[in-house]
């Protein structure tokens, strides 16, 4: 009988045959990846009542028993969704039906077949392309996701490699470069261990003079009193008589100080450790026996040096406020004068080196060296050489003295790059694991006992920073480039200044995820910079005001009463008036008469830009707003604010030859908020 004539698997003739149940274990999503696209419902009923299973299909044929495993065998590697697989049976079977009606053996259809697994390849991708849109796109979502993943695993892998196996090249050794230029530098004798040999001689500060309570109140007089009795105190407070008893007992070491404070170069050597003398001078003083030293390390990193001497002079300029200020008491000018440019002295070695932190020591004595001039100024102890003396050595800090530098900031930034970056040669690089561990160190300091699952997360990030972070010529360039931006900021007068470009510089780094990701190690190290500026600043206006203070000084002792102007000090007291760094003209100045005597008041506009003819803030503890800089937009802002107004209204008062200078009347008391 001729094949033709018989029923095929796949017609629309519904086969006698027992048809296997379609399998209840199919989930939904099987069922919505079978649906044929664009099918009428009936349509699709029917379909699917006339379906079978692809085996009942074969078992149907009635092929030779090898024929029949070939299909089977074909169709089960397939893999297809069972509805083609059904298709594919009843293909394989009237394929091989038509051989065999043609004459052809079995084993001769089976040799022509071929092989069963590329057979079934071939089916399963012909199929597969003939399935629904919806599918093709899910399948190539499906393997887009997947290359995607399999890339990100790879590209993890080689950061991974390149992460633990690169290493940093510390190829500078900066301290060692320091000391040499500081050995280069010093003139005669340096004037550390003759410090040393004051400070060993002063012995310990009795605490009944530094311990001190907290001030009873807020309120300014509250204040000032607390501060006239807290050390170094002030004559008048109640404890002044103990501190002048025990600098009088101290004057041997003191004019050991004042002798280095008259040298003209410190000549202290960098290291991780503190010199061995002094670390014996710290156990005596401490009253401890000597304990075991730590070598230093040939090459640390400048962020872990010590500077101990900072604090030491800190501590001796104090004392030496003390002691001017028993000078004043006894009317001994020659004293007086020794002890403030004894602090003054101090003040330049403190800048040597000069790192961002020296400087702001340097700044902080030399504020308290003019604060005590200026209290002694409207007194009868000064005479015109010691005016002329004080003004000398005022003069010597000049603008350049009094401004930010980064030389070493800068040196410290690249050093800590050469610890954490790769070295390509070129000036590039990338992060590495050392590196990430050194920055992880300085940035945090895990407490014992932390979720080691933060520990293994922070570990598994450690690849991604070399792409996450700037490679190392990258943020070297743009580091070096905020350096220079805070430069010249800090050379630039306030009244030149619009806004702050080292804060907007910042503001707009930290407003972009991606910079401030990118740029996060310069963050890390940066410094306070504009901080730093603004206190350097408010010295260099305060010396002016102060030289100032000295020449009106020296005008009234001569001609009995103050000048009308200040062009009358130039030149014979001053070589020029100077500026005031709010508005860019002359400092200002302000006579008159009270109670039969004259008041001078030496003064700069201050923050809110306003000449309010010498009257000070409503309260002084607003005194530091009135003269740190802010952007005139910003401080308009403010003046506009009842609540805030007279927090940053009135002068900046820079001399008052009364105890009190004049302040300004509250704007509206109600709406004022109360100082903290």
């Amino acid at each position: 009988m001729s094949t033709d004539n018989q029923p095929r698997p796949n017609s629309t003739t519904v086969s006698n045959e027992p048809v296997e149940a379609p399998s209840t274990r199919s989930d939904t999503i099987s069922r919505l990846l079978t649906m044929p696209i664009f099918v009428f419902p009936d349509s699709w009923r029917l379909a699917r009542s006339q379906r079978s299973s692809w085996r009942a299909v074969v078992n149907g044929s009635e092929l030779p028993g090898p024929i029949a495993h070939r299909v089977r065998e074909v169709v089960a590697r397939t893999r297809l969704w069972r509805s083609e697989q059904s298709d594919v049976a009843s293909e394989l079977c009237t394929h091989f039906a038509d051989g065999l009606g043609a004459g052809r053996s079995a084993d001769e259809l089976l040799k022509s077949f071929g092989d069963a697994g590329r057979a079934a390849r071939l089916i399963r991708r012909s199929k597969q392309r003939a399935r629904p849109m919806l599918f093709q796109a899910y399948r190539l979502t499906i393997r887009l996701i997947g290359l995607s993943f399999a890339g990100l695993l790879v590209t993890y892998g080689v950061l991974l490699v390149m992460f633990n196996i690169t290493r940093p090249t510390i190829a500078r050794n900066y301290i060692t470069e320091i000391n040499a230029r500081t050995s280069v530098e010093v003139k005669g004798n340096p004037a550390w261990p003759m410090y040393m040999k004051g400070i060993g001689s002063l012995g310990t500060i009795p605490k009944v003079l530094t311990t001190n309570a907290d001030p009873v109140d807020r309120t300014p007089e509250s204040r000032k009193a607390w501060e006239r009795d807290s050390w170094p105190q002030s004559p008048g407070s109640p404890r002044w008589n103990q501190a002048a008893e025990w600098v009088e007992s101290k004057s041997d070491a003191i004019a050991q100080i004042r002798a280095a404070a008259g040298r003209p170069s410190l000549g202290w050597q960098l290291s991780d450790q503190p010199p061995a003398d002094y670390d014996q001078l710290t156990f005596e003083r401490e009253g401890k026996g000597p304990e075991a030293r730590q070598a230093p390390e040939d090459n640390p990193p400048l962020i872990k040096l010590l500077l101990p001497q900072l604090g030491e002079f800190c501590q001796i300029t104090r004392i030496m406020l003390v002691d001017a200020r028993r000078a004043a008491e006894l009317g001994d000018p020659d004293r007086f004068v020794a002890d403030i440019r004894t602090i003054c002295g101090i003040a330049r070695h403190a800048d040597q080196p000069t790192f961002l932190i020296s400087r702001l020591v340097k700044v902080a004595i030399l504020q308290s060296a003019m604060e005590a001039i200026e209290v002694a100024l409207p007194t009868t102890l000064l005479h015109e050489t010691h005016l002329q003396q004080l003004a000398h050595t005022l003069a010597e800090f000049d603008d350049a003295a009094l401004c930010l530098d980064l030389d070493l900031e800068r040196n410290s930034f690249h050093d800590m790059l050469q610890r954490t970056y790769s070295d390509d040669g070129r000036g590039g690089g990338h992060m590495t694991k050392a590196g990430y561990e050194y920055l992880k160190q300085l940035q945090t300091f895990p407490e014992p006992g932390s979720d080691l699952s933060d520990d293994v997360l922070s570990s598994a990030a450690g690849p991604l920073t070399i792409v996450g972070l700037a490679p190392r010529s990258e943020i070297a360039r743009e580091a070096t480039r905020l350096y220079d931006v805070a430069v010249s900021e800090s050379r630039t007068p306030y009244w030149q200044r619009e806004r702050s470009l080292l804060d907007d510089e910042m503001a707009f780094i930290d407003q972009s995820s991606i910079k401030s990701m990118r740029y996060s190690v310069f963050r890390i190290t940066m410094p306070a910079f504009g901080i730093a500026d603004r206190s350097m600043a408010a010295a260099r206006q305060s010396r002016d005001g102060t030289l100032v203070a000295i020449a009106l000084e020296a005008y009234r002792r001569n001609r009995g009463v103050y000048p009308a102007s200040l062009d009358l000090l130039v030149p014979s007291l001053l070589p020029a008036v100077p500026i005031d760094q709010y508005d860019g003209q002359t400092i200002k100045y302000r006579v008159y008469t009270e109670r039969s005597s004259q008041i001078a008041t030496v003064y700069s506009i201050g923050v809110d830009r306003t000449d309010n003819g010498g009257h000070g803030p409503t309260s002084t503890l607003d005194a530091p707003n009135i003269s740190s800089f802010r952007a005139p937009d910003y401080i308009a802002a403010l003046l506009a604010d009842p609540a805030q107004r007279d927090h940053y209204s009135g002068d900046w008062i820079l001399y008052h030859s009364h105890e009190t200078p004049p302040a300004l009347p509250p704007t509206d008391p109600a709406a004022v908020t109360p100082r903290q």
